[in-house]
């Protein structure tokens, strides 16, 4: 039996490739980072460092007038999954 070389994907929505500057507000605090995804129902975001987010984030960046307000669902070293 071969396996396939092409991984599942489990998304619900598809993605499409960003390099949009952005930024996450923890708390007072205002952590820089890249929207290198974004889909109708998450993003890829990647930082200049290793960070340690909590359970929720504030999302902001030029395009959008407010603040969205994301679950984190994954963190890899200078990266996070938010939805």
């Amino acid at each position: 039996v071969m396996k396939s070389a092409v991984a599942f994907d489990r998304r619900v929505f598809g993605r499409r490739q960003t390099n949009i500057r952005a930024s996450l507000r923890i708390g007072y605090q205002v952590v820089a980072c890249t929207i290198k995804d974004l889909s109708e129902g998450g993003a890829l975001l990647e930082f200049d460092r290793a960070v340690d987010l909590p359970a929720r984030v504030r999302l902001s960046w030029p395009d959008q007038p407010n603040e969205v307000v994301c679950e984190v669902r994954h963190v890899r070293r200078n990266s996070a999954g938010v939805q």
